[in-house]
């Protein structure tokens, strides 16, 4: 399962995501250009840093604003 909670602050809105996407399950991001389909993807694989957020994968902390874990 792949969780998430994230928000980062972008030049035209604040991108504020919560998902849960079960295991073996197939997610798709759609929407207009400038919706921030590209910016949640590198939030996800780290490429990016959220303002706040948590990102899990299969029980493991990729992420954790809170607590620092990166």
């Amino acid at each position: 399962m792949l969780r998430a909670r994230l928000t980062k602050r972008l030049d035209r809105f604040v991108l504020d995501l919560d998902l849960a996407c079960p295991a073996g399950s197939i997610l798709a991001l759609t929407g207009p250009s400038g919706s921030g389909k590209t910016t949640l993807l590198r939030l996800l694989a780290g490429l990016d840093r959220p303002e706040a957020g948590h990102v899990e994968l299969g029980g493991e902390t990729w992420l954790d604003t809170g607590t620092g874990f990166c």
